[in-house]
């Protein structure tokens, strides 16, 4: 008599390698958000710091444009720190609406879209 498997055997086979394959899913969906994130918080760093060098050069300028209408470098550098500490405060009370809540929604659109293919019904 021939050893073949029973239909339990079968269907377990098949749920374990269905599970695998859905694990294995799992971990390539991770490291695709991952990727996507990191790649995300790199490019917003480089801009962060390209724009902060900008900003430098920009209030300098606005120093010494100050320096010349009043008459006063120390006086000028006092009111340019005086518009960075108010740029500050408000940044400070507007980070949840500015930043946490578009930073939440992009993480979740990218851990939890669609992609073409995931729904394909067999």
């Amino acid at each position: 008599m021939e050893n073949k498997p029973s239909n339990l055997e079968t269907l377990l086979s098949e749920v374990y390698r269905y599970l695998t394959l859905r694990l294995d899913d799992l971990k390539l969906r991770t490291v695709d958000g991952l990727s996507s994130l990191f790649s995300l918080l790199f490019c917003a760093l480089a801009g962060l710091l390209l724009l902060n060098m900008a900003l430098i050069f920009i209030f300098g300028a606005l120093s010494v444009w100050l320096a010349a209408c009043i008459g006063s470098l120390p006086w000028a550098m006092l009111i340019t720190g005086g518009v960075f500490i108010l740029l500050a405060v408000i940044l400070l009370l507007a980070r949840k609406r500015l930043i946490t809540d578009k930073l939440v929604r992009v993480i979740i659109k990218m851990f939890f879209e669609e992609k073409n293919g995931d729904n394909e019904s067999e």
